[in-house]
């Protein structure tokens, strides 16, 4: 199976993702934490911590699904429906990290 469009439209995502937080992380004090609770106690999480936890999520996924594509010989019968899921993860992981970033850019904006 051809596994070249969603490798480069996942590493794209990875390098766009990796960039818009360092870019973020840089603009955002250091004392600042970004206001979505991922703490146990509903504490904001620390800004390295939330803006790294995508850009990780979506290089784990894609080494995952290429794994699979070379080492499973089911994915061969139906390509399209593996490569339409992989596409759709890296959707979905990508529209997380924007609201991360998002998240980022107002408590940024209210100070």
């Amino acid at each position: 199976m051809r596994i070249a469009l969603p490798l480069i439209v996942s590493l794209g995502m990875f390098t766009t993702m990796t960039s818009l937080s360092l870019g973020i992380g840089s603009m955002l004090p250091a004392e600042m934490g970004i206001p979505l609770p991922f703490g146990f106690g509903g504490e904001p999480a620390s800004k390295t911590v939330l803006l790294a936890i995508m850009p990780f999520a979506i290089l784990i996924a894609t080494a995952v699904f290429a794994l699979i594509c070379k080492n499973i010989g089911t994915t061969a019968r139906h390509p399209e429906r593996y490569i339409i899921l992989w596409l759709a993860v890296i959707l979905l992981l990508s529209v997380g990290h924007g609201l991360v970033i998002r998240s980022a850019l107002m408590s940024l904006g209210s100070t």
